[in-house]
């Protein structure tokens, strides 16, 4: 078959395989017009997250957006001529509409990276570092414009409204080119969101715009009399088919937010990061999110205020039994978490038989959890076990390991960061089930203790991985 017979779905699906390969879609420009009119828009789709650091391409990169400016959007041109393109020429391609992944706070570092460059200002002197800082906000809000005025299409957008970083520019309505979004990650620092008041207005608008975000990341600091907690509630409940969510709070999670998350049934992953929950953990989450397949909690807490009224409102684990649960949690990650006892056995416990993935990684009272009952009487499907303990669990626990593995067909096993354990490795071969494949240890041994393990093991190991 001719290559100009090939189906051009064909050539789309082979080149989605090699997206993230810059080098290889650079050679194939070379093939031939039609190769090259299918690889230019996958090349100028992910442009700010495959500079990779260059300094070379982030000035390419920037050169070439600029020279897409109108005379409006050149604000600063009689004042600083020399930061925009002087050739005027035309260009092959549109550059700017094959745009699909916007990351706001890239585009202004290599736009600064640019500024500092292309002008002769000495950047040792705090007024001209200001200088750079004001002509870097300005051109990257007409960059942003530019974008807009040539029809992107934007899946993934990443915003960042911190101190230092530049306000999106005021658009008086959202363009269609957020009708499209998947992605959308949004991070901010301790300040009131109207100090931002066009990316205030954004986010204001982004319900009304756009409706199938499928991965949403939040990581805001919410405070008491703030607009951030409405915004974002409107955000979530604005959503059809959000799959993937991952919020970090930096303290207590509001509940309205909460409930928000909640009831977005389509959820498979959720991924708790640095999060409060008053009372305790929101087990809501296992009755009404029936995809769920995917639970992380990181550097998480249950928070108890007792004259907080929503102790009464809240459904308690104790409450839940295994058959009110719809969800298949796959993978279960708690990790340096202050959860209670009860908590932890529960989610464990609630997982089920669809467990196969649990992480148990600096967790408090997790000695309690390995010291209680095999995993298998809740959880017999699990085949692949991390456990991190500290040295008190390493002594509360070394007996218990092999009743907390039986009768389970792990295929890997990881013990991590627990002190010296010669007396624990050299038995563990003891007891590891056969149907193990990998082993990982990350402890301070001695080789004549992981020569033990592999003499008394049973099992026929691929893969060994250990550091001290």
């Amino acid at each position: 078959m001719s290559k100009s017979s090939f189906p051009i779905e064909c050539f789309n699906g082979i080149f989605k395989h090699i997206e993230n390969d810059k080098s290889t879609l650079h050679s194939c420009l070379l093939v031939d017009r039609l190769w090259c009119r299918m690889i230019i828009p996958i090349l100028w789709s992910r442009t700010f997250s495959l500079i990779q650091n260059s300094k070379n391409s982030s000035l390419f990169l920037t050169g070439t957006y600029l020279s897409f400016l109108n005379d409006e959007e050149r604000q600063l041109y009689n004042h600083y001529p020399e930061l925009y393109p002087t050739t005027k020429f035309e260009h092959l391609f549109n550059y700017p509409s094959f745009l699909k992944e916007f990351y706001y706070d890239l585009m202004y570092s290599i736009v600064k990276f640019w500024v500092k460059t292309n002008t002769n200002l000495d950047i040792s002197t705090k007024y001209n570092c200001q200088i750079i800082l004001t002509i870097s906000c300005n051109i990257s809000q007409s960059l942003f414009k530019m974008f807009l005025r040539n029809n992107v299409q934007i899946n993934l957008m990443n915003i960042k409204s911190f101190e230092f970083y530049p306000d999106l520019p005021f658009l008086s309505n959202l363009h269609n080119s957020f009708s499209n979004l998947k992605s959308f990650q949004f991070n901010a620092d301790l300040q009131p969101l109207n100090t931002f008041s066009n990316t205030y207005s954004f986010l204001k608008s982004l319900p009304r715009s756009c409706n199938d975000i499928s991965h949403l990341l939040l990581n805001v600091h919410f405070k008491k009399k703030d607009d951030k907690e409405e915004l974002f509630i409107n955000i979530i409940n604005a959503q059809n088919n959000i799959k993937k969510f991952i919020i970090n709070p930096h303290g207590i999670i509001p509940r309205s937010i909460l409930n928000s998350i909640i009831h977005q049934t389509s959820l498979v992953l959720v991924h708790f990061k640095e999060t409060k929950f008053i009372n305790s953990f929101p087990f809501e989450l296992l009755l009404n999110c029936d995809n769920l397949k995917f639970l992380l909690t990181e550097n998480c807490h249950e928070y108890y205020n007792r004259e907080n009224s929503q102790i009464d409102t809240e459904v308690k684990p104790c409450s839940i039994s295994l058959k009110d649960i719809k969800c298949k949690v796959d993978t279960l990650y708690i990790n340096n978490n202050n959860f209670l006892p009860l908590t932890i056995s529960r989610l464990i416990q609630l997982s089920g038989t669809n467990l196969t993935t649990l992480w148990l990684d600096r967790t408090k009272f997790s000695s309690y959890i390995i010291t209680s009952e095999p995993l298998s009487i809740h959880c017999p499907n699990i085949s692949h076990l991390i456990l991190t303990l500290d040295t008190i669990s390493l002594y509360q626990t070394k007996n218990s390991l092999s009743i907390l593995i039986s009768n389970l067909n792990l295929e890997y096993f990881g013990i991590r960061n627990f002190g010296w354990t010669n007396e624990l490795i050299a038995d563990l071969g003891n007891y590891l089930p056969s149907s193990l494949k990998y082993l990982e240890i990350s402890s301070f041994f001695d080789f004549e203790a992981l020569y033990m393990l592999l003499k008394r093991c049973k099992c026929q190991l691929r893969g060994l991985s250990y550091w001290e």
